[in-house]
């Protein structure tokens, strides 16, 4: 695999990383908030931002999943991808 490939390849994988990290660090932060806070009238709408940020990161998991196989199949087969 090319250097160009694999600087691409870790760029994206550190970006997705990053996102789920982000996300993580935002579901705590709106879980201590509510906590703080107790407002049963915010608890839904807690609850929906924490849904959002979980699939967020399990989408984002997703993708970093993706890019490590990419990157197996590119070390394993380069031809096939730059033919």
């Amino acid at each position: 695999m090319n250097v160009e490939a694999d600087s691409m390849i870790d760029t994206l994988y550190a970006l997705a990383m990053l996102v789920c990290n982000k996300m993580i660090k935002n579901q705590q932060i709106l879980l201590e908030k509510w906590r703080k806070n107790r407002n049963p009238f915010n608890l839904s709408e807690t609850i929906e931002q924490v849904n959002i940020c979980q699939q967020i990161i399990r989408d984002f998991q997703s993708i970093s999943r993706e890019i490590k196989m990419t990157r197996q199949e590119l070390l394993e087969e380069p031809e096939s991808w730059f033919s």
